[in-house]
């Protein structure tokens, strides 16, 4: 999906299950350059693309955070904490590395593979989440 696009998603899917959404507008290049140097990485294309059209997603029910930029922090593994669901499962860039998609592993707590692409989450993941309540963060037994 297009980001041109995310924000009508958005208000379509919102207005058919009823939900409250809050879509803050880009980070600036400053914002995303102070970023980087306070976290002394280079963060990969697609999410610098998606921060510079959205700087923080909130949704009230189901819970989902996508933090701002400038508040992107490190865990005791080298995981960036950039997103939460449900409003207590953390999601995770692994900047440990660059995988085969010359981008971060997106990851849950426990490093369950979520996606190994920015653009797979914000067109494909959120939206399992946000219409089906699918557990996107964990291994699921069918």
């Amino acid at each position: 999906m297009d980001l041109n696009k995310l924000e009508p998603q958005f208000v379509k899917v919102s207005k058919e299950i009823g939900f409250s959404y809050r879509l803050e507008g880009g980070a600036t290049r400053n914002g995303i350059d102070e970023t980087e140097n306070r976290l002394e990485l280079t963060l990969p294309k697609q999410i610098k693309l998606f921060y510079s059209h959205f700087n923080g997603i909130s949704v009230d029910d189901p819970g989902l955070t996508i933090f701002a930029v400038e508040t992107l922090s490190f865990d005791a593994t080298k995981r960036l904490h950039f997103a939460t669901f449900d409003f207590r499962h953390n999601v995770y860039f692994d900047a440990s590395k660059i995988n085969v998609a010359d981008q971060w592993n997106i990851v849950g707590e426990d490093n369950f593979l979520i996606t190994h692409t920015m653009a797979s989450f914000w067109s494909n993941k959120i939206w399992h989440w946000l219409k089906h309540r699918r557990s996107v963060w964990m291994e699921i037994d069918w």
